[in-house]
């Protein structure tokens, strides 16, 4: 049952901006901003390119933006009410740059904050290390992303398991690192909300995903080949690399979305994919 929804965005400070009403007595004693609409919208896909998204705050002061700095992480929470009965998605994202407008006959401003949700190291580390001879290309890849990038494996199905018979060096940057691992393992990785997943194309990463009839908005494909686009009410489990059956057409391969609220009112799942 859905009863509404909230978006809510934490600063690296740990402000809170809700999109709920609550009275201003709540609002200072938890540090809360009240806000009418945050629109967001924030996009992925299947490729080691970096899944970036946009959130909106209206009617705040300079104040308000002193916890928001470039590379520090933001929270952006979303989903259904009432909470417990719904998942909610919460994405951890890098900072990348702030824009602020100021609002006509207003002493306060709307700000665009742009982030990404793959981990900093990945863009902007070194890998120099060495692996003995034998050493699994698995085992590389676990300590580069592990170690060096510091981040957590969530999925690891690799289509090939490779020996470097006379060892494995790097001294370049990290991603550079990567992605020749990646393509050694024969396999495609991507990040979604800072998380590694590393599978053979066209696999999926398990569990298949439901949508009923009534959540389909927009977009019901056609048996025909080719790429389709849908449209579905917002649903937080559904990522890159997913397999969706769809109540009236059968499977549905999910290569990239798109989470969003246009203007803060609504909200919803864009996919990309093709039927199986």
């Amino acid at each position: 049952m859905k009863k509404g929804f909230q978006t809510k965005v934490i600063s690296p400070a740990g402000t809170s901006f809700e999109r709920k009403s609550i009275d201003r007595l709540s609002a200072i004693n938890l540090r809360e901003r009240p806000q009418q609409r945050i629109p967001f919208q924030f996009s992925w896909d299947e490729s080691m390119e970096a899944n970036t998204g946009i959130a909106t705050l209206y009617n705040i002061k300079n104040k308000d933006l002193e916890g928001f700095k470039h590379k520090k992480e933001l929270k952006l929470h979303v989903g259904w009410l009432p909470y417990g009965k719904n998942e909610q998605l919460v994405i951890k994202g890098t900072i990348l740059d702030i824009t602020t407008y100021p609002i006509e006959n207003r002493k306060t401003m709307s700000s665009d904050i742009k982030f990404r949700d793959t981990p900093l190291q990945y863009h902007e580390g070194f890998v120099s290390r060495k692996w003995g001879k034998g050493t699994q290309a698995t085992q590389v890849f676990k300590d580069i992303v592990e170690d060096e990038i510091g981040t957590q494996i969530e999925y690891f199905q690799p289509k090939r398991e490779p020996q470097y018979r006379r060892g494995k060096s790097f001294y370049c940057p990290i991603i550079h690192a990567l992605r020749q691992v990646v393509n050694d393992l024969k396999s495609k990785m991507f990040f979604y909300n800072k998380k590694a997943y590393l599978l053979p194309t066209p696999k999926t990463v398990p569990p298949t995903q439901q949508i009923e009839n009534k959540d389909l908005i927009k977009g019901v494909p056609s048996k025909t080949k080719g790429e389709k686009q849908i449209t579905t009410l917002f649903n937080s489990k559904l990522k890159p690399a997913t397999k969706v059956s769809l109540a009236s057409e059968g499977a549905f391969r999910v290569y990239s979305g798109k989470h969003y609220s246009t203007e803060g009112k609504k909200l919803r799942t864009d996919l990309i994919g093709s039927l199986k």
